[in-house]
């Protein structure tokens, strides 16, 4: 899955502030080098791409659950969860 860069920017920057609070107070996002803040991206990048499938299945969930509701239907006649990978 292709992750948008602004999701790639926003979660590099929050992982910087996570990891680094006291470094991130002193010195902001736009001060670190470069390479810094290419490894944040990297790293932000492989974490939302592992995530998504998972964020996919459950927004899709939570969509088929309020479209169901809304119109009174039982959830289970708009088909399977197509991000949900399959139990054995």
């Amino acid at each position: 899955m292709s992750v948008p860069p602004a999701a790639i920017e926003a979660g590099s920057r929050a992982a910087y502030a996570h990891v680094s609070p006291q470094h991130a107070h002193d010195q902001g996002w736009d001060e670190l080098p470069p390479a810094w803040q290419r490894n944040y991206r990297n790293e932000a990048r492989a974490i939302l791409e592992a995530a998504a499938p998972h964020l996919m299945a459950a927004a899709w969930g939570e969509g088929a659950k309020a479209q169901a509701d809304a119109y009174g239907m039982n959830v289970d006649t708009l088909g399977p969860n197509p991000y949900r990978k399959p139990t054995p």
